[in-house]
């Protein structure tokens, strides 16, 4: 069956709209590949930082909670004290 203009130029646009197409996918997966390690060190930076944050709290409320208990035991922040000072002056009993 011989070919009318009108398959012909069909086949023509359908040939010229997939070499674009491909053109384009391509494109798209080459930003895909040079996007995703930006993407990945931009969260790795973040999370980074997040954990310094989280151990920086975590530091400063046991410092809390350490200094709390010297300040509601009189007998505890006297031996911290003394301890500071010079430790060969406690006894077996307070180290």
């Amino acid at each position: 069956m011989p070919r009318t203009s009108d398959s012909f130029d069909k086949e023509v646009f359908w040939r010229i709209c997939n070499a674009r197409y491909t053109r384009v996918m391509m494109v798209a997966g080459a930003i895909g590949v040079i996007v995703t390690p930006l993407y990945l060190s931009v969260q790795l930076r973040v999370s980074n930082v997040a954990a310094k944050v989280e151990a920086k709290l975590a530091a400063a409320a046991r410092y809390t909670d350490f200094f709390r208990t010297l300040i509601e035991d009189p007998e505890i922040n006297d031996v911290f004290v003394r301890w500071r000072v010079d430790m060969e002056q406690l006894n077996s009993e307070e180290f």
